[in-house]
């Protein structure tokens, strides 16, 4: 697939925490051609130097695959 500079870059819910659809950010820099895998540069659709409070939704719970083996979820 063709990425260009400007593109919107989205979570696609595949991985069963996040929904489909969320705003990561914006393509900020072409990636090299001729690549088999694109390594790409995004401008974050959020200024984390802005940020005072979050919101942890924790809607399905995280799959126990993605733990580790922990129990609890870690904030850092």
């Amino acid at each position: 697939t063709e990425v260009t500079v400007g593109e919107r870059v989205l979570t696609a819910g595949i991985d069963g925490v996040f929904p489909a659809g969320l705003m990561i950010g914006v393509v900020n820099r072409p990636p090299e051609p001729g690549q088999q895998f694109h390594r790409i540069s995004v401008t974050p659709a959020v200024d984390f130097a802005r940020l005072s409070e979050v919101y942890i939704s924790d809607k399905a719970g995280i799959p126990a695959a993605l733990l580790g083996g922990r129990t609890g979820l870690e904030v850092r």
